[in-house]
């Protein structure tokens, strides 16, 4: 889901995903360049098939190279036009079997809901963090700074851009969150964790996520994507036949019958994404380009 906000008239943030190939990317224009609603667009216009060529095992060093690729074009589609220094932030997540990949630049985020506790997976490319991370300014004084807000990595960046790769445990029960800062930016760690916990669908949970936003003041694009994984539909019909009635398992296992049936499930691994390519997909992508 994303909403302009209340402060914005337009709307740069940029999203699409696709249930079957598992590849789901978000990407924010970079305020203050020009044109960041095409750099955000060329992000999801072009990275998401490079992703979906890659095998399995996913190798990070070959997502980071899709992105950084990425950034050197969107550099150049820009010299020597009036869209020169656009660019855009980007985190790009490869779901696959028993993981996620995710490589990101800039300062949109990614978390790891599980076990009631929420977690940030990526580091902010920003001048601030850069600075916390060395040591040479305290967390406390650089929030101060505002000057220190701006990205200092980003997809269009002058030079060679170096993606950051993480890989994380995803499995049955966990959501993933992906976001722009019009949600940090409004919205604590608490908060979002408590609305995670709260929403029983990835949908509501995108609903109440850029609803808090707007309520807390909507000071910027807000776009929100949310993935669960869900407890395949045998074991969840096995576990009913058992008599097990676990809180933390039979919401999402009845959850994917619905799922199924409205979107096509979630994504379904290897298999799936060798089908889609052949052009057998039972699920359609998913993209956002600004619009509520």
């Amino acid at each position: 889901m994303s909403d302009t906000g209340l402060v914005r008239k337009t709307n740069q943030d940029r999203f699409t995903g696709n249930s079957t190939t598992g590849v789901f990317v978000v990407a924010d224009g970079v305020a203050g360049a020009p044109a960041g609603e095409v750099a955000a667009q060329q992000v999801v216009d072009v990275l998401p098939g490079r992703l979906e060529s890659l095998d399995e095992p996913i190798d990070g060093t070959r997502v980071a190279s899709a992105l950084a690729l990425l950034s050197g074009e969107v550099s150049a589609a820009g010299q020597g036009t009036d869209r020169q220094g656009m660019g855009s932030t980007a985190v790009a997540m490869i779901v696959t079997d028993r993981d996620a990949v995710v490589a990101h630049l800039g300062d949109s985020r990614a978390y790891l809901y599980r076990d009631g506790h929420v977690s940030q997976i990526t580091r902010d490319h920003t001048y601030a963090e850069d600075l916390i991370a060395s040591g040479d300014v305290s967390r406390e004084r650089a929030e101060r700074v505002h000057g220190l807000k701006g990205v200092s990595r980003f997809v269009g960046m002058s030079g060679d851009a170096v993606p950051d790769v993480t890989r994380v445990q995803f499995t049955a029960g966990d959501r993933m969150l992906v976001c722009t800062d019009g949600l940090t930016n409004m919205l604590d760690p608490v908060q979002i964790d408590s609305v995670l916990a709260a929403a029983g669908t990835a949908e509501e949970a995108c609903r109440k996520l850029v609803g808090e936003a707007l309520r807390a003041g909507g000071g910027d694009n807000v776009t929100v994507l949310v993935v669960d994984r869900i407890v395949p539909a045998i074991a969840a019909v096995d576990r009913l036949r058992a008599g097990v009635r676990s809180p933390a398992v039979m919401p999402t296992a009845l959850a994917v019958a619905f799922v199924v049936a409205a979107a096509g499930g979630v994504a379904l691994g290897r298999a799936a994404r060798r089908a889609y390519r052949r052009g057998h997909h039972a699920a359609g992508p998913i993209d956002g380009r600004g619009e509520r």
